[in-house]
């Protein structure tokens, strides 16, 4: 009995040692996604034009950027495919993100939170451009990226976000300026960004933040919104911008209708998402 009463405590803190074990492994792997595909089909009439972009993680680290453009002609009975690919490698206090298509090389230096403060990037014919970062000390998020080319300032966007998380963005190069601001309302209320932590797909797609998309879907610029946009407005312009998404039953977001609409038209894009968990 004596022996009985010695083996049961260990036997107990051995159970103990497991579980959180289990707990600390689960807790690694859920939700964690091995390859995200975002797909985009533009054109109209017989002509399509299919965009896919592939977004490949390893242990949590964005590894390889794989976009597939394909064009098909019904009527000619014609497809066309043509495919680029980024690498990302790590090291300590950098990420170096070569196109191999492109040519171009982004090594960017990190701080101690692993978000990039300063990126080079080399490209073909001796060009060389140059970033500073800077993230909001509240939110975590991006709040500035300037941009010189050749030691030459050329371009920055700045980014308020406010208490309710609408975002005032503006942008400026030499020959221009430009204010935005992405918000919400009753009819455009946004989404939860919590399960799928993607870019917000305006600053994805402006200049000069469109030369570091594997750097936001890696998460090197800061953390993603935790509610994406609803709606957008320019400012001095009837220009309007409105988001609807879709959502799967665990939260993450499988689609994005976008319709831009000015006096007497409107067009719209459509985007999906997909992911392989591990």
């Amino acid at each position: 009995m004596k022996q009985m009463k010695r083996i049961f405590p260990l036997l107990m803190l051995l159970f103990c040692i497991l579980l959180t074990a289990c707990n600390e492994e689960k807790e690694k792997t859920e939700g964690s996604t091995r390859c995200l595909t975002v797909t985009e089909t533009t054109g109209w009439g017989a002509e399509r034009v299919t965009t896919e972009q592939q977004f490949i993680y390893a242990n949590g680290q964005l590894t390889q950027h794989v976009t597939t453009q394909t064009y098909t002609d019904s009527l000619l009975q014609a497809k066309y495919t043509q495919t680029v690919s980024t690498q990302l490698r790590y090291e300590p206090g950098k990420v170096i993100i070569t196109d191999e298509d492109g040519g171009s090389v982004s090594t960017y230096l990190l701080d101690e939170n692993g978000r990039a403060t300063h990126c080079t990037r080399d490209e073909l014919g001796d060009n060389v451009r140059t970033y500073t970062f800077s993230y909001s000390s509240e939110t975590g998020t991006l709040s500035d990226i300037k941009e010189s080319i050749n030691e030459s300032p050329y371009s920055e966007i700045s980014i308020t976000t406010l208490n309710d998380g609408t975002m005032n963005i503006t942008e400026k190069t030499d020959i221009h300026q430009g204010t935005f601001t992405a918000g919400f309302n009753d009819n455009y209320p946004g989404v939860s960004n919590a399960m799928s932590r993607l870019p917000y797909l305006l600053l994805s797609e402006r200049y000069p933040l469109s030369f570091h998309v594997e750097a936001l879907y890696a998460n090197l610029l800061g953390e993603p919104v935790s509610v994406l946009p609803g709606r957008l407005t320019i400012e001095g312009s009837d220009e309007i911008t409105t988001y609807s998404y879709a959502t799967d039953a665990t939260g993450y977001i499988t689609s994005c209708a976008i319709t831009t609409s000015v006096p007497g038209r409107s067009w719209g894009r459509s985007i999906q998402y997909s992911y392989t968990n591990d």
